[in-house]
């Protein structure tokens, strides 16, 4: 019997061969928690009829579903590039550093999208009665991967799904974890705006959202939606909390100036000098501003909130993740 509460819990994912077609998980992450849910749509028919004053139950019946939602988890220092995969529509190997233990993933975003790449996410939910009960979400795609650190904390990961369709009838599986997983934090983190000479920064936060049109049903297409397809540009956003320090950063505000924004976050050192490491470049970055303002005694702080584009000559995003991993 498993512990009957949310200690009992499990989460485990495998990319798909066809979309929306069930494939058994491989990969096990630790979890903070998880919103995914059945969003199930009903119609319900009326017409007037002498006498009746209420709706009919006989003429109520569900139409289409899908699940949607976000799972919440510290960034692990193994297995996080199969998420990072779902973010583009290349083929990523990690590639060795050195002569030592630690491979390089690189994922680029906003110049591909992840058209042939869905997954099965398994979450187990355990009951009072000890029973863990599987929800499975088929033909899952990342709609947004949105990271953020805080000072005293890890480096969290919330990634926004949808999937085509939610079942209860495969089977449990059996979870197993990468040996020595940890998390980065706030001490490993290191904040660059070009070649500016930063403040102190208490947070920051970058989101990377996929615009995809995920309600594709139709008439006579069924109670599930077709594959998702891209239907917006490709738009990451961010935010800095810091202590104001000086005039360098108001300007970039002011006179719109570009700005290479890099998010870096390194852990323990692998082999030979490499480190375990995510880090997020974005070349091309407008700040949308604000003015510093005095509230009181205290240190003088402000959100920094910034907007990244395509440059033409780099993807507007790009991931490197560095970690043990040999493959996906």
């Amino acid at each position: 019997m498993s512990l009957p509460t949310g200690l009992g819990a499990q989460l485990g994912i495998k990319l798909e061969e066809s979309f929306g077609t069930y494939k058994a998980p491989a990969s096990f992450y630790e979890f903070d928690s998880e919103t995914l849910s059945r969003q199930q749509n009903y119609l319900t028919s009326t017409g007037l009829r002498a006498g009746r004053l209420a709706r009919p139950v006989g003429r109520h019946k569900p139409t289409t579903r899908s699940g949607t939602g976000d799972v919440t988890m510290k960034v692990p220092t193994k297995g996080f590039g199969t998420w990072l995969n779902l973010l583009h529509g290349e083929t990523v190997t990690p590639e060795k550093i050195g002569t030592g233990t630690a491979y390089k993933q690189i994922h680029k975003l906003g110049t591909t999208w992840p058209e042939s790449k869905s997954l099965t996410v398994q979450v187990g939910v355990p009951g009072v009665d000890g029973t863990v009960q599987p929800f499975s979400y088929l033909g899952a795609m990342i709609t947004q991967l949105a990271l953020s650190c805080d000072t005293g904390a890890e480096l969290m990961a919330t990634l926004s799904l949808n999937a085509k369709d939610v079942v209860t009838s495969e089977s449990l599986a059996v979870a197993s974890y990468p040996t020595g997983i940890a998390s980065l934090d706030f001490t490993g983190g290191k904040i660059e705006v070009g070649s500016d000479t930063l403040g102190i920064i208490p947070s920051a936060s970058v989101n990377l959202p996929l615009a995809l049109k995920v309600d594709r049903f139709g008439i006579g297409s069924g109670a599930t939606a077709a594959k998702p397809l891209p239907n917006d540009y490709f738009t990451p956003t961010g935010s800095m909390n810091m202590e104001f320090k000086g005039l360098t950063q108001y300007e970039h505000f002011t006179k719109c100036d570009t700005v290479k924004i890099v998010l870096l976050f390194e852990g323990q050192t692998i082999s030979e000098t490499n480190k375990e490491t995510l880090k997020v470049t974005l070349p091309a970055c407008h700040f949308t501003g604000d003015t510093p303002q005095v509230s009181g005694p205290d240190v003088i702080a402000l959100d920094w909130p910034y907007e990244a584009f395509d440059n033409g000559t780099e993807p507007p995003a790009t991931i490197e993740y560095v970690s043990s991993d040999t493959t996906l």
